[in-house]
């Protein structure tokens, strides 16, 4: 048998490269070591996201006072200021759910008989996911559910922009008032409910007669 001397042998990997950020961990093909590629993937990310994001100026958020980005032409808030002062009448992550893993004012929706697929959402009308009474829950699309919530939302900032005395101890009352013009401006069919089994339409909304 004859062997064949190896004249250029494959190189050794330089295991003796650091990273050029930190400049301590070592490093075999990348430029970084992992914790360090990490931070800048992320940083990457970040400023590529925000080269593209439209921008409406700087304006003072109306909740903190602080000075804040606005990324919508009618932002008016911090998001994480958002629910900041707003009476709580329950947390929907607290609430208990069905063996279905339903809410239980969709799974009382759905063993009347009403089909709904995932894009229909179940409202509660004071906000209250406690308050499970056929008259407080109103069907509609998942789409409209977010638009009375940005409403009602925006309509309490407003309120307390202005200052409004004791509008803790009113917003039950406003709120079922707002409701009821929400559901004007939508301009959306409203289909009175009395327990009657109909196909759900995504187009329209529907209410309980109390």
């Amino acid at each position: 048998m004859i062997i064949k001397e190896i004249t250029n042998p494959r190189p050794k990997r330089n295991n003796d490269k650091q990273c050029i950020d930190c400049g301590k961990e070592p490093v075999v093909e990348r430029k970084r070591c992992k914790e360090c590629a990490l931070i800048f993937n992320r940083e990457r990310v970040k400023q590529y996201h925000k080269k593209d994001k439209p921008r409406y100026g700087i304006i003072k958020c109306t909740i903190c006072g602080e000075d804040m980005i606005k990324n919508r032409p009618d932002q008016l808030y911090h998001g994480k200021c958002r629910f900041e002062g707003k009476p709580k009448t329950g947390k929907y992550n607290e609430i208990k759910r069905s063996k279905e893993a339903n809410m239980i004012a969709r799974q009382i929706i759905l063993d009347l008989g009403f089909k709904l697929n995932l894009n229909i959402v179940v409202h509660h009308i004071d906000e209250n996911p406690n308050n499970n009474i056929l008259s407080n829950l109103m069907i509609l699309s998942r789409s409209n559910h977010g638009k009375i919530h940005q409403f009602l939302n925006k309509q309490w900032i407003t309120l307390r922009k202005i200052n409004t005395e004791n509008l803790d101890e009113k917003w039950y009352d406003i709120r079922n008032q707002l409701t009821n013009t929400w559901l004007e401006l939508i301009k959306l069919p409203i289909i009175q409910l009395n327990k009657e089994i109909i196909e759900i339409d995504e187009n329209k909304i529907y209410i309980f007669k109390e």
